[in-house]
């Protein structure tokens, strides 16, 4: 865990949800990460500059709008920010093209201009090449003509002044109140101070350093100057701290909206300007710039009483409950990681790296403590494991240390009781149950003593036509229905059948036929059905419209679809044990290590296809034969139809990784490391034999490197002639000398290494 103490800006919580929805590209901002204050503006200055595209004021600016200044439910209708009234009606909206501005105005309403947020004359209005920013999109947004020319080149600002102009949409023009400053200044509403905020730390980072310039274009006589030397600091290259101070107020008082998010992917991927705000796509950046507030180190504690919630309804749904810790650093967050099946099998987070939400990751705030993983599959062992961080993005700092809180249990049971709902009438209806929404045809839900049930309810049909409304998730195993004969009813013998839809009830295929039921107890039916894809079920009558024929339907159990196990083999041959096509036996100082062709022990794990390639499963004492062949007869089902890599360890080679992602489609699964050199990452093997490779050896630390302190490691047992089963025997003979020495030397050479993705 880095202990980092940088001092740094005010922490935007969370902006790591914004990431979820912007369309960051793939390293855009890579060399800007770990970098603070100026360091850091002048690499998203570089960043930001790199691709930009000036385009023309006109039409270039009019036609942009229609990307990124739209609204979404109609994109011929502008969204200006100086008429637009967030949940609620506006007093006017601009239709795109049709009311641009095409000279002057008298009021608001009549036209939409290209407004200059932060004002053009504080740079002598000049439109060249080297003044992209006269049409940069990402302060130059529409506006209401006549509210544009309320603002004129005053800054942003806050005014209560008594005699403030104020716009239809409350947007106000007066005297500045906020401390630093007495002039005039434009006021938006607050649902957009943020966004203005954010534009104008993009204007003070993609032009870093070029505020004294643009003072110095400004006409002496002008009166945009002494309004421009009152926001811009030419010597610090930067803004004024009392207009920091109101920027840092707004960006921290109205975070990222999705109109930004969207507006900015428009800007790099639509409008052909082709660069984005920093501030947008990571907030935080703001604070690494401007702010002061010290970067925590990880957690003191971990979270206690950690728990399941027992009460469980909902048989995909598990509710986790703990007690919050606290310490001489407390926890900004917590995330939570699931898995079906062993605990073993999540991996740590790794600090720098947040983690985004998914079906078996979720980050939650301090305070919560709770969360509910939702869609997990039914009657289903799942593991879950909390680790406590401080900050967020690429400061965050996990605490994975000491001993972590895990809970190991099972999601209830696919369990249909039915004491949920109420339906009294055997005409045709929906009711919702316990599981979900089911439809009963001449059925109903009884609650009298003469129905057959378990709990409170059961179902009573006569000439029934009953069936679900909504899939089974997880397919279904079998199916177990509990009827009986309604208690009231004559002795008679029910005949009824149970069918079955994958295709949300479009078509039906009966699974059981003629099922006969005449007891008046109930009595467990149980189905075979061997279902793979969600699934929903009807059962229906064969007796008629006669009432005194009825029968009782309560506790239907879904178990889940267990596909077949998957078997994995491979073909491994491992440097120093490989001799003529096999491997050898490792020694110990009597003879075989192992019997039964046997040559050795290996751990493999299957990791995830992307970074920060987590293992999904680890299997540790996989027996290697001695003609190369590792099987691993049963594979978890939770991996079917999925990629992952295929990683391989033994205690004294290279760690070593499949050249691609392998699929556990098959039901026999194969992967020849020995076939060719490029069957391993990075192509590490080593040629043992005529179209033979085998993992090299030497990595007797396993640091995943065969370098001198593997010497170091094997000095003590070189010196004293070591026999038996250790590490440092690189040839597996029995005895550690100079041959194994030998073995190592080309190994030692090179440098060999791990290689991964």
């Amino acid at each position: 865990m880095g202990k980092k103490n940088i001092f740094l800006g005010i922490i935007i919580s969370f902006f790591c949800v914004f990431n979820l929805f912007c369309q960051i590209p793939n390293g855009y901002y890579t060399s800007a990460f770990g970098k603070t204050g100026d360091s850091l503006r002048k690499a998203l200055s570089i960043i930001t500059a790199n691709g930009h595209v000036k385009l023309t004021y006109t039409p270039g600016v009019w036609n942009a709008y229609a990307f990124t200044d739209v609204r979404p439910n109609d994109t011929t209708k502008i969204w200006d920010m100086y008429s637009d009234i967030p949940n609620g009606t506006p007093p006017y909206l601009f239709t795109i093209f049709v009311n641009q501005s095409t000279g002057g105005v008298t009021a608001e309403g009549m036209a939409y201009a290209r407004e200059h947020s932060f004002p053009n004359s504080w740079w002598g209005g000049i439109d060249n090449s080297t003044n992209p920013q006269y049409t940069d999109l990402h302060h130059l947004f529409p506006s209401d003509q006549f509210v544009n020319q309320k603002k004129s080149n005053n800054p942003i600002g806050v005014t209560n002044a008594p005699n403030a102009w104020v716009s239809l949409n409350g947007s106000k023009m007066g005297t500045c109140t906020f401390p630093g400053y007495n002039g005039n200044v434009f006021e938006p509403i607050d649902e957009y101070k943020g966004d203005f905020a954010r534009a104008f730390f993009y204007i003070a980072t993609r032009y870093y350093g070029k505020f004294n310039l643009w003072v110095r274009q400004i006409p002496s006589t002008s009166s945009a100057l002494p309004i421009a030397m009152a926001v811009l600091d030419t010597t610090a290259n930067n803004y004024k701290q009392w207009f920091i101070n109101l920027l840092l107020s707004w960006h921290n008082a109205d975070p990222v909206s999705q109109k930004e998010i969207n507006r900015n992917n428009a800007v790099y991927y639509k409008s052909g300007q082709n660069n984005r705000n920093p501030f947008i796509d990571y907030p935080e950046f703001v604070s690494y710039i401007w702010g002061n507030q010290l970067i925590k180190p990880e957690p003191t504690f971990h979270a206690s009483n950690f728990q399941v919630n027992t009460a469980q309804t909902n048989s995909a749904t598990l509710t986790l409950t703990w007690t919050d810790s606290y310490g001489t650093t407390s926890p900004d967050g917590y995330l939570i990681k699931a898995f079906p099946g062993n605990p073993e099998n999540i991996q740590p987070p790794k600090d720098s790296i947040p983690e985004t939400n998914s079906l078996h990751v979720k980050n939650v705030v301090q305070g919560t403590q709770a969360v509910s993983f939702t869609g997990l599959i039914p009657d289903t062992v799942y593991s879950f494991k909390i680790f406590p961080y401080t900050n967020s993005g690429v400061n965050i700092n996990y605490k994975t240390d000491g001993v972590i809180p895990t809970i190991t249990t099972s999601t209830p049971i696919w369990k249909e009781d039915f004491e949920i709902g109420t339906k009294t009438a055997y005409a045709i209806g929906s009711v919702n149950c316990t599981m979900g929404s089911w439809t009963l045809n001449d059925a109903l839900l009884g609650t009298l003593i003469q129905d057959k049930k378990n709990g409170l309810k059961s179902i009573r049909g006569a000439a029934f036509i009953i069936y679900m409304n909504f899939d089974k998730q997880g397919g279904a195993g079998n199916i177990t229905i509990n009827a009986a004969r309604y208690g009231n009813d004559t002795n008679y013998i029910a005949l009824w059948r149970v069918e079955k839809s994958v295709n949300a009830g479009q078509t039906w295929v009966i699974i059981k036929d003629s099922i006969t039921t005449a007891n008046n107890i109930l009595q467990p039916i149980t189905i075979p059905v061997n279902e793979p894809n969600p699934v929903r079920f009807a059962f229906v009558s064969y007796n008629g419209s006669q009432t005194n024929k009825r029968l009782n339907i309560d506790d239907v159990i879904i178990s889940n679809y267990l596909p077949p196990l998957k078997k994995l083999k491979l073909k491994i041959y491992l440097e120093g044990f490989y001799e003529n096509g096999f491997n050898k036996s490792v020694q110990n100082e009597t003879g075989n290590q192992w019997a039964n062709g046997i040559c050795d022990y290996l751990t493999v794990i299957l990791r995830d296809t992307t970074p920060p390639f987590n293992t999904v499963y680890i299997k540790t004492n996989v027996a290697l034969m001695n003609n190369g062949d590792a099987i691993i007869d049963s594979l978890p089902r939770s991996l079917n139809n999925q990629k992952y890599y295929l990683v391989i360890k033994h205690r004294n080679h290279l760690e070593t990784w499949s050249s691609q992602p392998i699929s556990i489609i098959n039901d026999e699964v194969n992967y020849d490391f020995s076939s060719s050199i490029n069957k391993s990452y990075g192509e590490t093997l080593k040629q043992v034999g005529v179209g033979k490779y085998a993992i090299r050896v030497g990595d007797v630390n396993q640091d995943g490197v065969v370098d001198i302190s593997d010497l170091v490691e094997m000095d003590a047992d070189l010196i004293n002639g070591t026999v038996g089963y250790v590490n440092n025997d690189i040839n597996g003979d029995g005895v550690v000398d100079l041959s194994d020495l030998v073995t190592i030397d080309e190994n030692l050479t090179i440098g060999a290494s791990t290689v991964t993705p």
